[in-house]
């Protein structure tokens, strides 16, 4: 059982690139491998369901498309796991805040670089008729 975990443990890799062509093929071997199953490896949690679950997780693509149940084994795995361990989610790695200032001073800019145009270009449009 251990050699199982383990194998596990370093399939969880492939789940780390950010890309869903790249990572669609081992989500749906992990989504075959769990249609009579309830956990990745024997009848309990193990380091493999924690390791798979977490990488998973941490990865927004697969994140993403897991939460559309396109898989449906992969999909009911990756609940029972997250409901059954409530202390799972708070181990997640926290996203960083984003800076306030740069939110507020992100609007629109008409710095356009045009050639000669000195203060910039000014464009009005006459009313429109009613």
């Amino acid at each position: 059982m251990d050699t199982q975990v383990k194998e596990w443990q370093e399939r969880a890799e492939q789940f780390k690139p950010l890309d869903l062509k790249t990572i669609e093929g081992p989500l749906g071997e992990l989504d075959a491998h769990l249609t009579l199953r309830s956990y990745i490896v024997g009848y309990s949690q193990t380091d493999a369901d924690t390791t798979v679950w977490t990488t998973l997780r941490a990865n927004r693509v697969a994140y993403a498309y897991i939460k559309q149940s396109l898989m449906i084994n992969l999909a009911r795995w990756f609940k029972f796991i997250e409901e059954t361990n409530p202390e799972i989610t708070t181990t997640l790695p926290e996203r960083p805040a984003k800076d306030e200032k740069k939110t507020r001073d992100e609007g629109g800019n008409y710095d356009i670089g045009l050639q000669d145009a000195g203060d910039g270009v000014v464009t009005r449009f006459p009313p429109e008729p009613s």
